[in-house]
Order: structure tokens, then C-alpha cells, then sequence
């Protein structure tokens, strides 16, 4: 009976510890900063199918159950509850991190097969004593290859821990293990040798960058000090947070350095082959970049369908249908316009929030629909470059050459303060980020271009939230906006970006 028992339960008992060995290895190893103690289970239903409940004192909701789900080759996570447990509920602990991180220090090499090799140093103070085991986050496109603390070699823990990572945004958990115990209160010096593949080439020298906020190790996303030095071809172009503090060519590469004039919660670059587009304003600069080439997307006679990933800060990404250009344009067409409107949004936005997160703002294209506002640096949508085309007028229309023209780089304008500057402590605050910053721009484009304009977008948002789907409810109905990234699941991929954004 033992040997039958074994033969058919060891497999799926290994196969589930897999998903948690990180996690385990953190309890055994007393980190965690000691919340120890982790419950997962597996089970079976003949109506629901496989399914997970775990509870987990690390957590902000300790206790979990849903299922993992696959639809057009993407992992979901269908998360059926989450709550606080009651112990936790009746004596709330007090939320902090283990450790409090400062003063990054990166330098990374772009190749010229665009994979990415980096060091990074960090400062770490612990605020447990004596903890043995520091977790870390980072893009599971990127894999450590060493870490030391103080100069001494430290053991990684780095493993693809698909039900360990539910709620981690797409982030790798990894652990570093220091020589010895760590004291509450010391500095100690963290470095990390880490590298992959998270730069894609589009075609034509349009490049995409993946990993835009997780390129690196991080630890709850704390503002901190950025040192930035890349090394990349000479024929390219690179650029990132903070201000130039030293740019210079070596043979067939160019080097430029970056700092950062105040704390910011994450650092991101982009590189492309770029024309740029300068303005600037009362205590800032905005630097617009355009490709000198068309996105083949964007192109008259695309392939059949083509879908670009939409991704939402620090998560999964969903997946949006790009509307080719049914006329040949070049994105430098619109390059001076386009630097003009995001300097008038931020000027809009300076005047009713006061200064943004970084004085000097990059704007960069990235092939797709959407876009994403990191502290100075923009991700716009490469659709956004290029001049609305002649159609018939209809309210779908006018709404997605509004978007595109207007709304997208004044949402993301808006991202320096919400997001950048005021930020939420938990998931299901993080609506208020996205919402704040489409009213912002909905108030700028009111502002802009008259009332109308402003209902023409809202009225949008109100058809996409009453769509019905194929079970006859509508998408409005998946949940609340305080579910945040538990909106996205397999049943209605577009639930969150519809609730969020639309109904936020």
C-alpha cells in the first residue's frame, strides 16, 4: 500500500512543494520576519476541477483560494476570495519591511544581441535582528548569477515558483542567504551579478523593452537614490531616469550616466534608434523621443491579427488589438506636436499638483496600445505618433483618435504624481493610482479641447463596462474596483483595465 501510495501521490506532492520552495526555504531558514508557517492544498472537485486554498502569514491577505487557468497561452491566477484571517483581523500586525533599501548604484551592458548584463549595489538596513534570509523580487527574464554582502559571497535562492509568485505582478521571489545573521539598524552593502533577455527587437531597430520596472532586484518597491551607468552600441540610443551626468563613446559603444534628483520607487530606460524633440519649461525639461521607423503594426496590410501585451504596472500582462494605420506614416511626423501636448499637460499638472517626480521627463515609444508613466521616463504607445487618419466620424472613432492623441500621454503625464509621488500601501487601493491619474487628464483634455470631448471618453468607458459577455452578465459585473489586480482573470482578461480605469 505504502509503495502504491508513493508511486501515485509523490509526484503531485513534489510538483506542488516546487511551487513553494522558495517559501519554504524562507521559514526554515527563520526570515519572513517572523510570520513563519505556510499552508497550501491542493484539491480536486468534480464540479470546480483543480483548485488551491492557502494561507499564508506573510501575506497582507493571509488566507487565498482560486485556481490557476490558461487561456490564449497566458497563466492566469482566478482568485475565488482573499481576506485577512481572523487572528490577524483581531490583533492587525504592524505592516513594515523587513528591510529598508537605498542608494542603488546599476551598471548594466546592453549587448549588441540586446541581452542585458548588470551589477547591481544596493544599501540594506534591516529593521529584524538577526534575520538569516532576505527576500528579493525581479523579473524571472533575469537570473542571478552571484550576490555578495559587504564583499563576502552570498548563497541565491532563484526558482520558478509559479503559486509562491500569485500576487507578485509577473515578479520572481528569490532569496539571498548573508554569511551570517544580519544586526537591525546596520548598512550592509548588497551586490548582485544578474543578467537576460528582457530587450526585443520589433523589426526596422524598434526595440521593446519587457522588463521596464523589474529589470533589477527589488524589495517592495522603496523610493531610494538611482546611480545609473549604461554601456551600449554606439549606434543606438538609451535612455532612462534621472539627469545626464556624464555621456561619452568608447570605440563601438557609448556610456551614459544617470542619477536621480530625488528618491523614486524604480528605475526604467528604454533604447531605440530615436530623432528627439526637446521643450522646456519652469524647472523642467521634456525630452520627447520618436523611431525613425514605423512599427510593421502599424503598417497598411499587417498579418491577420496581431495583439500587443498591455501591461499593467508591475503585472501580467492582458492582451489589446492594435488598429494598423491604414495609411504609410513616419512617427517623426508628428514629433514637435507631440513634444508640444506633453508640455502642455505637464504644465497643466505642475500648476494643479506642483512639482513632478523628476525634473527631466523622457518620452519613448514602445510598440502597442498603451502606455506606462515611470518616475522621468514615458512609455507611449507608438500609435500616439501618428496623425489621426480620415474615416467616418462615429463615437467609437472620435473616442480611439481621442485616446491616442490626447488621453494616453496626458494619462501618463499624470503617472509622475500618482504612482510616482503618492503611492498605495495595498493592493486594493492601487485603482485609486490609475484613476487618479485618467481623471487628471480627463480634467486636461476638458480643459483643452471643451466638455464634449471629455463626455465623448466617459461615455466610451460606460459601453465597455456594459458589455455583456457570453454568460449574459456584463463586464462591469466581474467585481468592485478595490479587487484590483484579482480582476484579471481567465474568464474576462479586460475585466481590470475596463473596472479600473473606466468605472475608477
Amino acid at each position: 500500500v505504502a509503495a502504491a501510495m508513493d508511486q501515485l501521490w509523490t509526484p503531485t506532492f513534489r510538483n506542488v512543494a516546487d511551487s513553494f520552495q522558495s517559501r519554504l526555504a524562507l521559514d526554515l531558514l527563520g526570515g519572513a520576519a517572523g510570520h513563519s508557517g505556510v499552508f497550501a492544498g491542493l484539491f480536486q472537485s468534480p464540479r470546480l476541477g483543480s483548485f488551491d486554498i492557502i494561507f499564508d502569514p506573510f501575506g497582507q491577505e493571509q488566507i487565498t483560494a482560486g485556481r490557476v487557468a490558461m487561456r490564449d497561452n497566458h497563466v492566469y491566477f482566478d482568485t475565488w476570495t482573499s481576506f485577512q484571517a481572523k487572528s490577524f483581523r483581531q490583533n492587525p500586525p504592524m505592516r513594515h519591511d523587513d528591510v529598508v533599501l537605498s542608494d542603488y548604484r546599476i551598471q548594466a551592458t546592453v549587448n549588441p544581441d540586446l541581452s542585458l548584463d548588470c551589477v547591481t549595489r544596493v544599501k540594506v538596513k534591516p529593521i529584524v535582528d538577526g534575520a538569516t534570509a532576505v527576500t528579493f523580487e525581479m523579473s524571472p527574464q533575469m537570473t542571478v548569477a552571484a550576490a555578495s554582502v559587504d564583499g563576502q559571497a552570498a548563497e541565491v535562492l532563484q526558482r520558478d515558483s509559479l503559486r509562491a509568485n500569485i500576487g507578485s505582478g509577473g515578479n520572481q521571489l528569490f532569496l539571498v542567504l548573508p554569511p551570517g545573521p544580519l544586526r537591525a539598524g546596520r548598512e550592509y552593502g548588497f551586490e548582485f551579478k544578474h543578467s537576460g533577455k528582457v530587450i526585443l527587437d520589433a523589426g526596422d531597430r524598434v526595440f521593446y523593452v519587457t522588463a521596464r520596472g523589474n529589470w533589477y532586484p527589488t524589495h517592495n518597491l522603496q523610493f531610494a537614490q538611482y546611480d545609473l551607468q549604461f554601456r551600449y552600441p554606439v549606434d543606438l540610443d538609451l535612455v532612462a531616469a534621472g539627469d545626464v551626468v556624464e555621456n561619452r563613446t568608447e570605440g563601438e559603444w557609448r556610456i551614459t550616466r544617470r542619477r536621480t534628483a530625488s528618491t523614486i520607487r524604480f528605475a526604467a530606460f528604454n533604447l531605440g534608434n530615436y530623432e528627439h524633440a526637446r521643450v522646456e519649461g519652469a524647472g523642467y525639461v521634456v525630452d520627447v523621443c520618436a523611431n525613425r521607423a514605423l512599427d510593421r503594426a502599424l503598417r497598411p496590410n499587417p498579418p491577420d491579427s496581431l495583439t500587443m501585451p498591455l501591461p499593467i504596472r508591475q503585472r501580467q500582462p492582458s492582451q489589446v488589438v492594435l488598429t494598423p494605420a491604414p495609411v504609410l506614416h513616419t512617427p517623426l511626423e508628428r514629433l514637435q506636436s507631440l513634444a508640444a501636448e506633453v508640455a502642455s499637460s505637464l504644465d497643466f499638472m505642475v500648476s494643479n499638483f506642483g512639482p513632478p517626480a523628476l525634473p527631466h521627463i523622457a518620452v519613448s515609444p514602445i510598440p502597442g496600445a498603451f502606455g506606462q508613466g515611470f518616475p522621468g521616463l514615458i512609455y507611449l504607445s507608438t500609435r500616439a505618433y501618428i496623425e489621426g487618419q480620415p474615416g467616418p466620424r462615429t463615437a467609437a472613432a472620435e473616442s480611439q483618435q481621442l485616446y491616442f492623441d490626447e488621453l494616453l500621454q496626458a494619462h501618463e503625464v499624470a503617472h509622475q504624481w500618482w504612482g510616482n509621488r503618492v503611492t498605495a500601501t495595498f493592493y486594493r487601493d492601487t485603482w485609486l493610482m490609475e484613476s487618479l491619474a485618467n481623471t487628471s487628464a480627463l480634467l486636461y483634455i476638458e480643459k483643452r479641447k471643451g466638455a464634449r470631448s471629455a463626455e465623448l471618453m466617459l461615455d466610451s468607458y460606460r459601453d465597455f463596462l456594459l458589455e455583456k459577455l457570453p454568460s449574459g452578465q456584463t463586464v462591469e459585473s466581474t467585481g468592485p474596483v478595490a479587487f484590483g489586480s484579482r480582476l484579471e482573470n481567465s474568464q474576462v482578461p479586460s475585466a481590470y483595465r475596463t473596472i479600473t480605469y473606466g468605472k475608477g
